[in-house]
């Protein structure tokens, strides 16, 4: 009986420590978002406004979109438990 519970108890530890990685996660792709939106907005302003633009973001940008490409697909077997992509067909 001591076996089972420990079990469960395992499990409800998995489960929360699984629900924080997923909501850090979240955050982490919102964050990354957030700033690579701010760093291309700034440079269409700044160079509609000025025509120079900021040289490092470019490639700046290119790499929290990898990031996101990565970080974002964590939180899909959460929510698509059978390995269903969502890809339609027509």
């Amino acid at each position: 009986m001591r076996s089972r519970w420990v079990h469960v108890k395992k499990a409800r530890v998995l489960d929360r420590v699984d629900r924080a990685l997923l909501k850090a996660d979240r955050w982490a792709v919102i964050a990354i978002l957030a700033a690579m939106a701010t760093m291309v907005f700034v440079n269409v302003v700044l160079r509609f406004a000025t025509d120079h633009s900021l040289l490092w973001v470019e490639e700046a940008s290119r790499y929290p979109m990898i990031w996101l490409t990565f970080l974002g697909r964590g939180p899909v077997p959460a929510q698509a438990p059978r390995g269903e992509a969502g890809v339609f067909m027509e």
